[in-house]
């Protein structure tokens, strides 16, 4: 059966994971789950991912949830020769890539708990301007990092930059000026913008969400 993606177009963990399986040139299929129609919430799913969340990866027999648990996953099987440029075999480097992936996973929380996500972003509520000074915190977490690297760990992209970078892009929709107080998380972002499968995986999200 290959590559199953259970995803939600407006879903920022599930466009990066489409990131990360197009940056290992990848064929994969999507099934877009029926989320009015309740699909989460079905025997089915949960079977598949028992916190009813997307994504989820389906490979062959094999089921992953969670989004940087798939990334990681996919650049250990199918990166060349089990190592992907995006997550190096190094252990220092890979030990950097981890941990920025367990920071971006807290600021992504501070972000949606700030956004107040599940209305804002639908045009039904105002963020939680209380959370406001953690975002900004969070935010600097990155821009010191990358006052001294081009990216999070380095001068190479990584799924750390992947899935840390769809929390400012969010920020972004709900019209948090993150580009102008932190130039150089802004000279980032436009790095990871200008990747050639970002259009690809995320521009129908957006529409969505912009509408």
């Amino acid at each position: 059966m290959g590559l199953v993606l259970y995803s939600l177009e407006v879903s920022p963990p599930t466009r990066c994971v489409r990131m990360v399986l197009e940056h290992l040139e990848l064929e994969y299929q999507i099934h877009e789950v029926n989320y009015a129609a309740g699909e989460l919430q079905s025997q089915e799913f949960f079977a598949l991912n028992a916190r009813r969340r997307v994504p989820v990866l389906k490979d062959g027999e094999y089921t992953i949830a969670e989004s940087r648990a798939i990334s990681c996953y996919l650049c250990n099987k199918y990166g060349s020769g089990g190592v992907s440029d995006i997550y190096p075999s190094d252990p220092e480097l890979r030990g950097s890539v981890d941990q920025q992936l367990y920071v971006s996973e807290a600021i992504y929380d501070t972000v949606q708990k700030y956004l107040n996500t599940k209305k804002v972003l639908f045009g039904e509520g105002l963020p939680k301007v209380e959370f406001k000074d953690d975002v900004i915190k969070s935010i600097q977490i990155y821009e010191t990092l990358l006052t001294k690297q081009s990216y999070l760990c380095g001068d190479n992209v990584t799924i750390a930059d992947v899935h840390a970078s769809s929390s400012l892009f969010m920020l972004q929709l709900a019209n948090f000026d993150v580009m102008g107080e932190f130039p150089n998380t802004s000279s980032w972002l436009k790095k990871i913008e200008a990747l050639p499968y970002y259009k690809k995986c995320n521009e129908k999200g957006i529409a969505i969400l912009t509408k």
